[in-house]
Protein backbone atom coordinates (compact mmCIF):
# COMPACT_ATOMS: atom_id res chain seq x y z
CA UNK A 1 0.00 0.00 0.00
CA UNK A 2 3.17 2.53 0.96
CA UNK A 3 4.67 1.26 -1.93
CA UNK A 4 1.54 2.34 -4.30
CA UNK A 5 1.29 5.47 -2.40
CA UNK A 6 5.00 6.48 -3.08
CA UNK A 7 4.08 5.61 -7.15
CA UNK A 8 1.25 7.67 -7.34
CA UNK A 9 3.27 10.81 -5.39
CA UNK A 10 6.30 10.68 -7.67
CA UNK A 11 2.97 10.28 -10.28
CA UNK A 12 1.92 13.47 -9.52
CA UNK A 13 5.04 15.55 -8.71
CA UNK A 14 6.10 14.32 -12.68
CA UNK A 15 2.92 15.32 -13.95
CA UNK A 16 3.39 19.07 -12.04
CA UNK A 17 6.62 19.58 -12.93
CA UNK A 18 5.85 18.54 -16.81
CA UNK A 19 2.90 21.25 -17.09
CA UNK A 20 5.05 23.74 -15.43
CA UNK A 21 8.65 23.64 -16.81
CA UNK A 22 8.69 21.49 -19.74
CA UNK A 23 8.56 23.52 -23.30
CA UNK A 24 5.13 24.63 -24.05
CA UNK A 25 4.95 23.52 -27.55
CA UNK A 26 6.31 20.37 -26.84
CA UNK A 27 4.07 19.13 -24.02
CA UNK A 28 0.73 20.93 -25.70
CA UNK A 29 1.62 18.10 -28.71
CA UNK A 30 2.10 15.28 -26.24
CA UNK A 31 -1.02 15.72 -24.51
CA UNK A 32 -3.16 16.56 -27.63
CA UNK A 33 -1.85 13.73 -29.41
CA UNK A 34 -3.87 10.99 -28.31
CA UNK A 35 -6.96 13.26 -27.64
CA UNK A 36 -6.55 14.15 -31.22
CA UNK A 37 -6.99 10.33 -32.46
CA UNK A 38 -9.65 9.91 -29.84
CA UNK A 39 -11.66 12.69 -30.86
CA UNK A 40 -10.80 11.64 -34.42
CA UNK A 41 -11.57 8.04 -34.19
CA UNK A 42 -15.03 8.61 -31.93
CA UNK A 43 -16.24 11.22 -34.78
CA UNK A 44 -15.02 8.23 -37.49
CA UNK A 45 -17.66 5.97 -35.77
CA UNK A 46 -20.61 8.53 -36.49
CA UNK A 47 -19.49 9.30 -40.01
CA UNK A 48 -19.68 5.21 -40.74
CA UNK A 49 -23.02 5.06 -39.20
CA UNK A 50 -23.93 7.74 -41.51
CA UNK A 51 -22.18 5.82 -44.43
CA UNK A 52 -23.92 2.42 -43.63
CA UNK A 53 -27.33 3.48 -42.63
CA UNK A 54 -27.26 5.02 -46.38
CA UNK A 55 -27.44 2.26 -47.73
CA UNK A 56 -30.43 2.22 -46.29
CA UNK A 57 -32.12 4.58 -48.41
CA UNK A 58 -32.70 8.31 -48.06
CA UNK A 59 -34.79 8.06 -45.44
CA UNK A 60 -32.98 6.29 -43.06
CA UNK A 61 -30.15 8.54 -43.68
CA UNK A 62 -32.23 11.45 -42.78
CA UNK A 63 -33.28 9.48 -39.62
CA UNK A 64 -29.49 9.58 -38.41
CA UNK A 65 -29.72 13.24 -37.87
CA UNK A 66 -32.95 13.29 -36.14
CA UNK A 67 -31.19 10.24 -33.50
CA UNK A 68 -28.35 12.81 -33.64
CA UNK A 69 -29.82 14.95 -31.09
CA UNK A 70 -29.71 12.43 -28.78
CA UNK A 71 -26.04 11.90 -29.09
CA UNK A 72 -25.45 15.61 -28.43
CA UNK A 73 -27.36 15.39 -25.17
CA UNK A 74 -25.07 12.68 -24.01
CA UNK A 75 -22.58 14.20 -24.86
CA UNK A 76 -24.24 17.48 -22.93
CA UNK A 77 -24.46 15.73 -19.88
CA UNK A 78 -20.93 13.69 -20.06
CA UNK A 79 -19.10 17.13 -20.69
CA UNK A 80 -20.72 19.30 -18.32
CA UNK A 81 -20.01 16.84 -15.49
CA UNK A 82 -16.76 15.53 -17.02
CA UNK A 83 -15.50 19.32 -17.72
CA UNK A 84 -16.50 20.82 -14.53
CA UNK A 85 -14.91 17.89 -12.54
CA UNK A 86 -11.74 17.79 -14.62
CA UNK A 87 -11.21 21.68 -13.89
CA UNK A 88 -11.79 21.16 -9.95
CA UNK A 89 -9.55 17.83 -10.15
CA UNK A 90 -6.76 19.57 -11.72
CA UNK A 91 -6.58 22.29 -9.19
CA UNK A 92 -6.82 19.74 -6.21
CA UNK A 93 -3.79 17.52 -7.25
CA UNK A 94 -1.59 20.87 -8.25
CA UNK A 95 -2.99 21.45 -3.82
CA UNK A 96 -2.17 17.73 -3.48
CA UNK A 97 -5.07 17.64 -2.30
CA UNK A 98 -6.07 14.09 -3.31
CA UNK A 99 -9.42 13.30 -1.01
CA UNK A 100 -10.90 16.33 -2.50
CA UNK A 101 -9.57 15.64 -6.03
CA UNK A 102 -11.89 11.85 -5.76
CA UNK A 103 -14.83 13.54 -4.14
CA UNK A 104 -14.79 15.55 -7.29
CA UNK A 105 -14.32 12.51 -9.53
CA UNK A 106 -16.61 10.28 -7.58
CA UNK A 107 -19.76 13.55 -7.39
CA UNK A 108 -19.34 13.72 -11.62
CA UNK A 109 -19.06 10.03 -12.10
CA UNK A 110 -22.37 8.71 -9.97
CA UNK A 111 -24.27 11.88 -10.85
CA UNK A 112 -24.34 11.15 -15.08
CA UNK A 113 -24.90 7.44 -14.26
CA UNK A 114 -28.27 8.68 -12.17
CA UNK A 115 -29.05 10.86 -15.02
CA UNK A 116 -28.09 8.17 -17.62
CA UNK A 117 -30.46 5.78 -16.48
CA UNK A 118 -33.55 8.31 -15.73
CA UNK A 119 -32.81 9.38 -19.35
CA UNK A 120 -33.00 5.45 -20.97
CA UNK A 121 -36.30 4.73 -19.06
CA UNK A 122 -37.95 7.85 -20.11
CA UNK A 123 -36.62 8.28 -23.46
CA UNK A 124 -37.34 4.60 -24.46
CA UNK A 125 -41.04 4.78 -22.82
CA UNK A 126 -41.91 7.68 -25.02
CA UNK A 127 -40.06 7.18 -27.81
CA UNK A 128 -42.21 7.66 -30.88
CA UNK A 129 -43.00 11.64 -29.48
CA UNK A 130 -39.67 12.63 -29.01
CA UNK A 131 -38.30 11.15 -32.48
CA UNK A 132 -40.99 13.56 -33.73
CA UNK A 133 -40.20 16.64 -31.40
CA UNK A 134 -36.72 16.36 -32.84
CA UNK A 135 -37.79 16.59 -36.62
CA UNK A 136 -38.94 13.01 -37.85
CA UNK A 137 -41.01 13.27 -40.43
CA UNK A 138 -43.38 10.46 -41.08
CA UNK A 139 -41.05 8.67 -43.76
CA UNK A 140 -38.17 9.25 -41.42
CA UNK A 141 -40.38 8.08 -37.91
CA UNK A 142 -40.14 4.23 -38.56
CA UNK A 143 -36.36 4.07 -38.84
CA UNK A 144 -36.15 6.89 -35.99
CA UNK A 145 -37.57 4.81 -33.66
CA UNK A 146 -36.11 1.37 -34.52
CA UNK A 147 -32.45 3.75 -34.56
CA UNK A 148 -32.63 5.29 -31.40
CA UNK A 149 -34.46 2.71 -29.16
CA UNK A 150 -31.18 1.14 -28.42
CA UNK A 151 -29.23 4.41 -28.58
CA UNK A 152 -31.31 5.16 -25.57
CA UNK A 153 -30.10 2.04 -23.79
CA UNK A 154 -26.54 3.40 -23.82
CA UNK A 155 -27.07 6.48 -22.05
CA UNK A 156 -25.64 5.64 -18.86
CA UNK A 157 -22.22 4.06 -20.34
CA UNK A 158 -21.86 6.79 -22.79
CA UNK A 159 -22.42 9.64 -19.98
CA UNK A 160 -20.25 8.32 -17.59
CA UNK A 161 -17.70 7.61 -19.71
CA UNK A 162 -17.53 10.83 -21.03
CA UNK A 163 -16.68 11.98 -17.72
CA UNK A 164 -14.12 9.18 -17.02
CA UNK A 165 -12.19 10.48 -19.67
CA UNK A 166 -12.45 13.95 -18.53
CA UNK A 167 -10.83 12.64 -15.52
CA UNK A 168 -7.60 10.63 -16.39
CA UNK A 169 -6.86 13.38 -18.72
CA UNK A 170 -7.32 15.41 -15.95
CA UNK A 171 -4.58 13.28 -14.24
CA UNK A 172 -2.54 13.49 -17.63
CA UNK A 173 -3.61 9.66 -18.26
CA UNK A 174 -4.52 10.98 -22.12
CA UNK A 175 -3.14 8.13 -23.76
CA UNK A 176 -5.10 5.45 -21.19
CA UNK A 177 -8.15 7.55 -21.67
CA UNK A 178 -7.52 7.11 -25.53
CA UNK A 179 -7.55 3.13 -25.06
CA UNK A 180 -11.04 3.03 -24.09
CA UNK A 181 -12.69 4.97 -26.47
CA UNK A 182 -10.77 4.04 -29.19
CA UNK A 183 -11.78 0.40 -28.20
CA UNK A 184 -15.44 1.34 -28.44
CA UNK A 185 -15.44 3.22 -31.51
CA UNK A 186 -13.63 1.04 -33.20
CA UNK A 187 -15.80 -1.88 -32.33
CA UNK A 188 -18.60 0.41 -33.36
CA UNK A 189 -17.38 0.35 -37.01
CA UNK A 190 -16.58 -2.90 -37.68
CA UNK A 191 -19.94 -4.37 -35.79
CA UNK A 192 -22.51 -1.57 -37.70
CA UNK A 193 -22.07 -3.49 -41.11
CA UNK A 194 -22.50 -6.77 -39.44
CA UNK A 195 -25.07 -6.73 -37.65
CA UNK A 196 -27.31 -4.17 -40.61
CA UNK A 197 -26.14 -6.55 -43.45
CA UNK A 198 -25.15 -9.37 -42.53
CA UNK A 199 -27.73 -10.62 -39.87
CA UNK A 200 -30.52 -8.06 -41.44
CA UNK A 201 -30.99 -6.14 -38.37
CA UNK A 202 -31.33 -3.01 -40.14
CA UNK A 203 -30.95 0.36 -39.02
CA UNK A 204 -32.07 -0.73 -35.95
CA UNK A 205 -28.40 -2.64 -36.02
CA UNK A 206 -26.54 0.33 -36.00
CA UNK A 207 -28.39 1.19 -32.63
CA UNK A 208 -27.10 -2.32 -30.72
CA UNK A 209 -23.54 -1.51 -32.79
CA UNK A 210 -23.83 1.67 -30.48
CA UNK A 211 -25.31 0.47 -27.16
CA UNK A 212 -22.41 -2.67 -27.07
CA UNK A 213 -19.44 -0.24 -28.31
CA UNK A 214 -20.57 2.38 -25.74
CA UNK A 215 -20.59 -0.55 -22.82
CA UNK A 216 -17.03 -1.95 -23.69
CA UNK A 217 -15.73 1.84 -23.48
CA UNK A 218 -17.34 2.19 -20.30
CA UNK A 219 -15.80 -1.12 -19.12
CA UNK A 220 -12.30 -0.61 -20.26
CA UNK A 221 -12.05 2.73 -18.35
CA UNK A 222 -14.06 1.99 -15.33
CA UNK A 223 -11.75 -1.07 -15.29
CA UNK A 224 -8.56 1.27 -14.83
CA UNK A 225 -10.06 3.00 -11.44
CA UNK A 226 -11.10 -0.58 -10.05
CA UNK A 227 -7.43 -1.77 -9.97
CA UNK A 228 -6.43 1.11 -7.91
CA UNK A 229 -3.90 2.76 -11.08
CA UNK A 230 -5.33 5.76 -10.52
CA UNK A 231 -5.05 8.57 -8.49
CA UNK A 232 -8.83 9.78 -7.61
CA UNK A 233 -10.85 6.88 -6.54
CA UNK A 234 -14.43 6.29 -7.69
CA UNK A 235 -16.45 5.67 -4.32
CA UNK A 236 -20.07 6.11 -3.54
CA UNK A 237 -18.87 6.55 -0.51
CA UNK A 238 -17.01 9.68 -1.49
CA UNK A 239 -19.90 11.43 -3.04
CA UNK A 240 -20.00 14.91 -2.21
CA UNK A 241 -23.04 16.08 -0.04
CA UNK A 242 -22.07 20.09 -0.07
CA UNK A 243 -24.63 21.57 -2.67
CA UNK A 244 -22.05 24.49 -3.15
CA UNK A 245 -19.55 21.26 -4.87
CA UNK A 246 -22.43 20.48 -7.14
CA UNK A 247 -22.81 24.10 -8.18
CA UNK A 248 -19.15 24.51 -8.72
CA UNK A 249 -19.02 21.40 -11.12
CA UNK A 250 -22.13 22.81 -13.00
CA UNK A 251 -20.95 26.10 -13.49
CA UNK A 252 -17.54 25.11 -14.48
CA UNK A 253 -19.38 22.45 -16.73
CA UNK A 254 -21.95 24.32 -18.17
CA UNK A 255 -20.51 25.98 -21.10
CA UNK A 256 -20.13 22.61 -22.36
CA UNK A 257 -24.33 22.15 -21.19
CA UNK A 258 -24.59 25.42 -23.52
CA UNK A 259 -22.61 24.42 -26.45
CA UNK A 260 -24.19 20.42 -26.52
CA UNK A 261 -27.40 21.73 -25.70
CA UNK A 262 -27.49 24.42 -28.24
CA UNK A 263 -26.15 21.12 -30.76
CA UNK A 264 -28.91 19.50 -29.87
CA UNK A 265 -31.41 22.46 -30.67
CA UNK A 266 -29.78 23.46 -33.82
CA UNK A 267 -29.52 20.04 -34.96
CA UNK A 268 -33.69 19.89 -34.41
CA UNK A 269 -33.97 23.51 -36.04
CA UNK A 270 -31.67 22.11 -38.97
CA UNK A 271 -34.03 18.89 -39.29
CA UNK A 272 -37.29 21.21 -38.93
CA UNK A 273 -35.53 24.42 -41.47
CA UNK A 274 -34.83 21.38 -44.50
CA UNK A 275 -37.89 19.68 -43.93
CA UNK A 276 -39.90 21.57 -46.03
CA UNK A 277 -37.37 20.65 -48.88
CA UNK A 278 -37.69 16.83 -48.70
CA UNK A 279 -36.04 14.19 -46.69
CA UNK A 280 -33.36 14.38 -48.76
CA UNK A 281 -32.57 17.55 -47.87
CA UNK A 282 -32.12 16.43 -44.05
CA UNK A 283 -30.09 13.42 -45.21
CA UNK A 284 -27.89 16.07 -46.79
CA UNK A 285 -27.24 18.32 -43.75
CA UNK A 286 -26.83 15.26 -41.86
CA UNK A 287 -24.12 13.76 -44.12
CA UNK A 288 -22.13 17.79 -43.91
CA UNK A 289 -22.68 17.96 -39.87
CA UNK A 290 -20.55 14.64 -39.38
CA UNK A 291 -17.92 15.55 -41.78
CA UNK A 292 -17.54 19.07 -40.43
CA UNK A 293 -17.67 17.23 -36.90
CA UNK A 294 -14.81 14.82 -37.74
CA UNK A 295 -12.76 17.80 -40.13
CA UNK A 296 -13.08 19.50 -36.21
CA UNK A 297 -11.51 16.65 -34.31
CA UNK A 298 -7.77 17.47 -35.17
CA UNK A 299 -8.47 21.13 -33.65
CA UNK A 300 -10.32 20.02 -30.80
CA UNK A 301 -7.89 17.45 -29.88
CA UNK A 302 -4.69 19.59 -30.34
CA UNK A 303 -7.12 22.48 -27.61
CA UNK A 304 -7.47 19.54 -24.95
CA UNK A 305 -3.83 18.97 -25.33
CA UNK A 306 -3.70 23.06 -23.84
CA UNK A 307 -5.99 22.95 -21.34
CA UNK A 308 -5.24 21.11 -18.55
CA UNK A 309 -1.32 23.01 -19.26
CA UNK A 310 -3.23 25.98 -19.06
CA UNK A 311 -5.15 25.06 -15.73
CA UNK A 312 -1.88 23.97 -13.97
CA UNK A 313 -0.07 26.90 -15.00
CA UNK A 314 -2.99 29.69 -14.16
CA UNK A 315 -2.92 28.11 -10.66
CA UNK A 316 0.46 28.51 -10.30
CA UNK A 317 0.52 32.01 -11.74
CA UNK A 318 2.73 31.53 -14.64
CA UNK A 319 0.98 33.54 -17.10
CA UNK A 320 3.07 33.94 -20.17
CA UNK A 321 3.11 30.16 -20.45
CA UNK A 322 -0.56 30.64 -21.03
CA UNK A 323 -0.27 32.90 -23.21
CA UNK A 324 2.33 31.36 -25.16
CA UNK A 325 0.11 28.01 -25.31
CA UNK A 326 -2.96 29.84 -26.36
CA UNK A 327 -0.99 31.28 -29.37
CA UNK A 328 0.90 28.25 -30.36
CA UNK A 329 -2.67 25.99 -30.28
CA UNK A 330 -3.96 28.94 -32.48
CA UNK A 331 -1.23 28.47 -34.94
CA UNK A 332 -1.28 24.78 -35.18
CA UNK A 333 -4.96 24.84 -35.12
CA UNK A 334 -5.03 27.42 -37.76
CA UNK A 335 -2.49 25.77 -40.27
CA UNK A 336 -4.36 21.92 -40.09
CA UNK A 337 -7.72 23.90 -40.84
CA UNK A 338 -6.16 25.88 -43.90
CA UNK A 339 -5.34 22.31 -45.25
CA UNK A 340 -8.11 20.63 -44.62
CA UNK A 341 -10.58 23.72 -46.06
CA UNK A 342 -8.47 23.29 -49.06
CA UNK A 343 -8.94 19.68 -49.35
CA UNK A 344 -12.75 19.92 -48.29
CA UNK A 345 -13.73 22.82 -50.63
CA UNK A 346 -12.12 20.59 -54.11
CA UNK A 347 -13.10 17.44 -53.26
CA UNK A 348 -16.54 18.18 -51.38
CA UNK A 349 -18.91 16.48 -53.96
CA UNK A 350 -16.79 12.99 -54.06
CA UNK A 351 -16.74 13.25 -50.01
CA UNK A 352 -20.51 13.93 -49.93
CA UNK A 353 -21.61 11.31 -53.05
CA UNK A 354 -19.64 8.31 -50.42
CA UNK A 355 -22.47 8.73 -47.88
CA UNK A 356 -25.61 9.77 -50.48
CA UNK A 357 -25.78 5.94 -51.86
CA UNK A 358 -26.42 7.61 -55.45
CA UNK A 359 -29.08 10.20 -54.11
CA UNK A 360 -28.54 13.33 -56.88
CA UNK A 361 -30.66 15.63 -54.04
CA UNK A 362 -28.36 14.94 -51.12
CA UNK A 363 -25.43 15.36 -53.29
CA UNK A 364 -26.42 18.58 -54.68
CA UNK A 365 -27.37 20.03 -51.55
CA UNK A 366 -24.58 18.62 -49.34
CA UNK A 367 -22.14 19.91 -51.85
CA UNK A 368 -22.77 23.37 -52.01
CA UNK A 369 -23.24 23.07 -47.99
CA UNK A 370 -20.20 21.62 -47.25
CA UNK A 371 -18.04 24.04 -49.61
CA UNK A 372 -19.87 27.27 -47.81
CA UNK A 373 -18.65 25.67 -44.27
CA UNK A 374 -15.18 25.13 -45.99
CA UNK A 375 -15.01 28.26 -46.89
CA UNK A 376 -14.96 30.10 -43.29
CA UNK A 377 -12.81 27.07 -41.53
CA UNK A 378 -9.90 29.43 -40.82
CA UNK A 379 -11.92 31.24 -38.68
CA UNK A 380 -12.44 28.56 -36.49
CA UNK A 381 -9.77 27.75 -34.07
CA UNK A 382 -9.60 31.51 -32.26
CA UNK A 383 -13.66 30.79 -31.11
CA UNK A 384 -13.36 26.76 -30.63
CA UNK A 385 -9.75 27.27 -28.53
CA UNK A 386 -10.93 31.01 -26.96
CA UNK A 387 -14.30 29.28 -25.75
CA UNK A 388 -12.89 26.01 -24.24
CA UNK A 389 -9.93 28.27 -22.40
CA UNK A 390 -12.37 30.69 -20.75
CA UNK A 391 -14.45 27.23 -19.27
CA UNK A 392 -10.75 25.33 -17.81
CA UNK A 393 -10.08 28.80 -16.13
CA UNK A 394 -13.24 29.19 -14.40
CA UNK A 395 -14.53 31.88 -16.65
CA UNK A 396 -17.96 30.41 -16.82
CA UNK A 397 -19.86 32.92 -17.65
CA UNK A 398 -17.56 34.28 -20.76
CA UNK A 399 -17.52 30.70 -21.95
CA UNK A 400 -21.36 29.97 -21.46
CA UNK A 401 -21.57 33.05 -23.68
CA UNK A 402 -18.98 32.19 -26.31
CA UNK A 403 -20.53 28.57 -26.66
CA UNK A 404 -23.88 29.95 -27.24
CA UNK A 405 -22.72 32.10 -30.28
CA UNK A 406 -22.09 29.86 -33.11
CA UNK A 407 -25.24 27.37 -33.02
CA UNK A 408 -27.23 29.59 -30.93
CA UNK A 409 -27.08 33.42 -30.87
CA UNK A 410 -26.20 33.26 -34.54
CA UNK A 411 -27.32 30.33 -36.06
CA UNK A 412 -30.97 30.21 -34.95
CA UNK A 413 -31.79 33.43 -36.72
CA UNK A 414 -29.92 32.68 -39.63
CA UNK A 415 -31.80 29.48 -39.84
CA UNK A 416 -35.18 31.80 -39.98
CA UNK A 417 -34.00 34.92 -42.35
CA UNK A 418 -31.89 33.02 -45.15
CA UNK A 419 -34.29 30.46 -45.95
CA UNK A 420 -36.96 32.69 -46.22
CA UNK A 421 -34.88 34.56 -49.24
CA UNK A 422 -32.66 31.78 -50.58
CA UNK A 423 -35.07 28.60 -49.99
CA UNK A 424 -32.87 25.32 -49.31
CA UNK A 425 -29.26 27.45 -50.34
CA UNK A 426 -30.15 29.38 -47.26
CA UNK A 427 -30.60 26.45 -45.13
CA UNK A 428 -26.92 25.32 -46.29
CA UNK A 429 -25.23 29.12 -46.20
CA UNK A 430 -26.89 29.30 -41.88
CA UNK A 431 -23.98 27.46 -40.40
CA UNK A 432 -20.89 29.27 -42.98
CA UNK A 433 -22.47 32.53 -41.38
CA UNK A 434 -23.18 32.10 -38.10
CA UNK A 435 -19.12 31.04 -37.53
CA UNK A 436 -18.14 34.48 -39.43
CA UNK A 437 -20.01 36.29 -36.73
CA UNK A 438 -18.95 34.13 -34.03
CA UNK A 439 -15.22 35.00 -34.95
CA UNK A 440 -15.77 38.59 -35.19
CA UNK A 441 -17.47 38.24 -31.66
CA UNK A 442 -14.40 36.05 -30.10
CA UNK A 443 -11.94 38.66 -30.71
CA UNK A 444 -12.72 41.32 -27.73
CA UNK A 445 -12.87 38.24 -25.27
CA UNK A 446 -9.23 37.27 -26.58
CA UNK A 447 -7.81 40.79 -26.15
CA UNK A 448 -10.21 40.92 -23.00
CA UNK A 449 -8.39 37.98 -21.72
CA UNK A 450 -4.90 38.88 -22.80
CA UNK A 451 -5.08 42.35 -20.69
CA UNK A 452 -6.10 40.47 -17.64
CA UNK A 453 -3.13 38.37 -17.77
CA UNK A 454 -0.92 41.04 -18.30
CA UNK A 455 -2.62 42.72 -15.00
CA UNK A 456 -2.08 39.64 -12.97
CA UNK A 457 1.90 39.47 -13.93
CA UNK A 458 2.05 43.29 -13.06
CA UNK A 459 0.50 42.65 -10.28
CA UNK A 460 3.29 40.24 -8.90
CA UNK A 461 5.29 40.85 -6.54
CA UNK A 462 8.41 39.38 -8.17
CA UNK A 463 7.02 37.15 -11.13
CA UNK A 464 11.11 35.90 -11.52
CA UNK A 465 11.13 34.53 -8.14
CA UNK A 466 7.55 33.25 -8.07
CA UNK A 467 7.99 31.48 -11.11
CA UNK A 468 11.03 29.50 -9.95
CA UNK A 469 9.02 28.66 -6.84
CA UNK A 470 6.34 27.24 -8.77
CA UNK A 471 8.80 25.19 -10.92
CA UNK A 472 9.67 23.40 -7.46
Amino acid sequence: MLGHQSSAALGKEEQRRRMLSEPVGRLILSLGGPTTVIMTVTTLYLISNVYFVSKLGTSANAATSVVFVIFAFFNAVGYTFGRGAESKIEISLSSGDDTEASRFASTSFFTVIFIGIVTAVLGIKYVVGLMRLLGATESILPYAVDYSRHVLFSAPFACSAFVMNNILRAEGKAAYSMRGLLCGSLLNIVLTPVLIFSLKMGIAGAGVAMLVSQFVSFVILYEYFLRGKSITKLRLTSISRDPREYYDIFRIGSPSLTRQGFSSLSTAALNYAAGPYGDAAIAAMSVVSRVVMFLFAIVTGITQGFLPVAAYNYGAKQYARIREGFWFTIKIGSLCMIAISVLTYIFAREIVTVFSYGDAAIIGVGTFTLRCQAAVFILQPIFIITEMMMQELGFAARASVLASLRQGIFFMPMLVILPAFMGVDGVAVSQAAANVLTFFATLPFVCSFMKLLDTKEKAMPDSTETTASAKN
